[in-house]
């Protein structure tokens, strides 16, 4: 997703060189290649994905862990089998669930929106005039310097997320407090800097925020809930938190432009926000420390003793 996120300004930058800022702009049959070159690179990533999937069946120890649940009496994650998991006096499935849906949700909400209309944004910044020419160029090599900012994110989220003196749920908490830091900042300060064309301002502090959107939740959110359902239903149930996450990005993505037409960017920002606190919210009282143990049995590893899966 991060390396997606700044190829796409970066192959705009190559289009622009190898075409002409000019040719892109005033020539019809410059304008068709260029788009329909990345209209097709684009789909390139998903048919190299659409393969992985088509051939990996998954690892051997994965297909060893379910055959053991299902020979142990397991559930073999049917409908039904959820249900029951989820149902009865047992709420510690549906409390994880909600914490997994919810945060997923909202960080996608909060990520999807400014990330599809980074460019729109930029644009809006630096070509004021909407004159196209000369600005075209400025515009791809300001967002790709945006965008690569979520390579230290990722490698500082990379060194945090195997650490369990902080554990997950911590990080995950700590991401969306800074995430709702930067969007509340914009809000607050977006209209004011933009009056006094203080683009370079505005330009760091949407560098500040994609910091924080790729450091934590972005990874976070994909590993806990492969990490709280037993491994019987556990595919079934990261679906349901995956679902969440897409309905978080239709309406990050759908909803962040008519937002900002009617009400303004720092409104749309500071409802960003909002989205933030309550997956901080959500991740605090539904997401579980996975580094506890219960009963001295690794909550990861439910059919593994901690001491032994240390040896």
């Amino acid at each position: 997703q991060i390396v997606g996120n700044i190829m796409a300004p970066v192959l705009m930058l190559a289009v622009l060189v190898l075409l002409g800022t000019d040719r892109v702009t005033e020539e019809p049959w410059a304008t068709e290649v260029g788009w329909r070159f990345l209209l097709g690179i684009g789909a390139l990533p998903g048919m190299f994905a659409l393969k992985e999937i088509l051939l990996n069946s998954g690892t051997e120890s994965e297909s060893n862990e379910y055959l053991d649940a299902r020979a142990s009496g397991g559930s073999s994650g049917k409908l039904k089998d959820v249900l029951d998991i989820l149902g009865g006096d047992n709420t510690q499935y549906r409390t994880r669930l909600i914490g997994a849906a919810g945060g997923w949700a909202c960080f996608d909400a909060c990520f999807f929106g400014v990330a599809i209309f980074l460019p729109h944004i930029v644009h809006d910044l630096i070509d004021k005039n909407d004159e196209a020419r000369g600005y075209l160029m400025l515009n791809a090599l300001v967002s790709a310097i945006i965008n690569c900012i979520a390579i230290p994110a990722a490698l500082l989220s990379f060194r945090l997320v195997g650490d369990d003196g902080l554990g997950r749920k911590n990080l995950q908490v700590l991401s969306f407090g800074l995430i709702c830091i930067a969007y509340a900042v914009l809000a607050i300060c977006f209209g004011s800097l933009r009056g006094f064309d203080a683009t370079t301002a505005i330009v760091a502090l949407f560098s500040a925020l994609f910091f924080c959107l790729n450091f934590g939740a972005g990874m976070t959110t994909y590993m806990l809930p492969q990490e709280s359902f037993p491994v019987e239903v556990r595919a079934s149930l990261n679906g349901v938190a995956a679902a969440a996450g897409k309905i978080g990005a239709i309406v990050g993505a759908s909803a962040f432009a008519p937002t900002a037409r009617v009400y303004g960017l720092g409104a749309t920002f500071g409802v960003c926000a909002v989205f933030a606190g309550v997956g901080l919210v959500v991740t605090l009282l539904f997401v579980p420390d996975m580094r506890k143990e219960e009963d001295g049995v690794n909550v990861l590893h439910p059919r593994e003793p901690e001491a032994h899966r240390r040896l």
